[in-house]
C-alpha cells in the first residue's frame, strides 16, 4: 500500500514538473507557445523606483522546446507533425504578442556521432527551421546556432532519452 503511494506521489511530482514541457510527439499550439516566449519587457523588473536587471539576477530567458523531425543524418524536415508544428510556431512567431521580439533558433541533437559532426547538424536543422520560417511567415530569427550535443535534456543511454534530445528551442533574446 505504502509503494502504491510512493508511486502515485512520484508520478504527481513528474506531471508537475513535465507540464507546459513539449514531448516528442506533440504539437504545440500557437496559444501556448506565445505563453512560453513572452516576458515581462525588455527593460528589467521595476522594484519600487529602481531597475533590477534581468541579466544580473540571472533570470532564464523565455523560450519554448518544439520536436522537428528531419530525415537521419540531414536537415531535411519531415513528417506531417513537423509542419504542424513548425505552423503553430510560424503563427507564434508572428502574432501581435510576439510581434518584432528577438529570438533564436537552437538546434539540438543527441550523443550519436562525433561532436564536431553534431554541431554541424544541429546548426544546419537549426537553419532549416528558420528558413521555413521565414519563407511561410515571413519570420526573422535574430540568431541560428546550433548546439550539438552540448545541453542535453534526457539521457542518451536509452532512444526515448536521445529523442528527447534531438530538438529546436526558440529562446527570447531580448
Amino acid at each position: 500500500m505504502f509503494r502504491k503511494f510512493c508511486i502515485g506521489v512520484c508520478l504527481a511530482f513528474a506531471a508537475v514538473a513535465l507540464a507546459g514541457v513539449a514531448l516528442a510527439g506533440e504539437v504545440i499550439d500557437s496559444d501556448t507557445l506565445v505563453r512560453q516566449l513572452e516576458d515581462g519587457g525588455s527593460g528589467g523588473m521595476r522594484t519600487r523606483g529602481f531597475t533590477v536587471n534581468k541579466a544580473a539576477a540571472e533570470t532564464p530567458r523565455p523560450s519554448a522546446t518544439v520536436y522537428i523531425y528531419f530525415a537521419t543524418n540531414s536537415a531535411v524536415i519531415t513528417g506531417e507533425q513537423s509542419f504542424r508544428q513548425l505552423d503553430e510556431l510560424g503563427r507564434a512567431l508572428t502574432s501581435s504578442a510576439l510581434r518584432g521580439a528577438r529570438m533564436e533558433i537552437g538546434g539540438h541533437t543527441d550523443s550519436v556521432g562525433s561532436d564536431a559532426y553534431n554541431l554541424q547538424l544541429s546548426r544546419k536543422r537549426a537553419q532549416a527551421v528558420s528558413d521555413y520560417l521565414n519563407k511561410k511567415y515571413g519570420f526573422t530569427a535574430a540568431a541560428v546556432t546550433g548546439y550539438g550535443e552540448s545541453a542535453p535534456v534526457a539521457s542518451n543511454e536509452t532512444a526515448e532519452g536521445r529523442a528527447g534530445n534531438r530538438r529546436v528551442v526558440i529562446t527570447r533574446l531580448d
